[in-house]
């Protein structure tokens, strides 16, 4: 669950809102925290150019998609 989006993260970017529970991530489920903290980390240094989320916002399921910026810090 998404506990604090800071302006201009990659969860800001991504669109996601407090209370969001992250679902999945490029189709690989995610089981807890640390699991998603991992996740981002290995996409980040395999070169991954865009990230999938499945999430659930207020009892609706939601997908959003992420293209990232090789140049962005």
């Amino acid at each position: 669950v998404v506990a604090h989006v800071q302006p201009g993260s990659l969860a800001d970017r991504t669109g996601l809102e407090r209370g969001d529970c992250i679902m999945s991530v490029n189709g690989e489920e995610v089981y807890a925290p640390q699991h998603l903290q991992k996740m981002l980390s290995r996409l980040e240094t395999n070169g991954a150019t865009s990230i999938h989320f499945d999430l659930i916002r207020r009892r609706e399921m939601l997908e959003k998609n992420l293209l990232l910026d090789p140049k962005a810090e």
